[in-house]
């Protein structure tokens, strides 16, 4: 069987994953600084625009280019492309719709007046 079939029975995978989230957050290290460098917190705020986007321009890129086999470093330079495509669409998505969006709705919705109290049968 496919290990990757086996992985929905692998019981020691949540707490394992909630362990390294709890000290990558918890501890200074090389990793967790990583992490939290501008770069990478940016594209994990733009993630919602790579998972949209990614599927979108691989599909594009097999119809364009075709899916016949090329040499290693073909498929290198083509990957290397529409990683660097993904992001930079993903990214300019995210600056320029999903924050102004943001920013919009919550301008809009976020401060709701309180609710006003019944009167009272007194």
């Amino acid at each position: 069987m496919n290990i990757f079939r086996k992985l929905h029975m692998n019981f020691a995978l949540a707490p394992t994953a909630a362990l390294l989230i709890f000290c990558g957050a918890r501890y200074d290290t090389a990793a967790s600084r990583l992490l939290m460098s501008r770069p990478l917190v940016r594209l994990g705020e733009a993630s919602y625009s790579i998972y949209l986007v990614h599927d979108v321009v691989l599909a594009g890129a097999v119809k364009l280019t075709g899916s016949t086999v090329h040499g290693l470093a073909y498929d290198v330079a083509k990957l290397v492309l529409l990683l660097a495509a993904v992001l930079l669409i993903s990214l300019a998505l995210y600056t320029f719709y999903e924050a102004p969006a943001r920013k919009w709705l919550r301008r809009r919705w976020g401060r709701q007046p309180p609710a006003k109290a019944a009167p009272s049968a007194s």
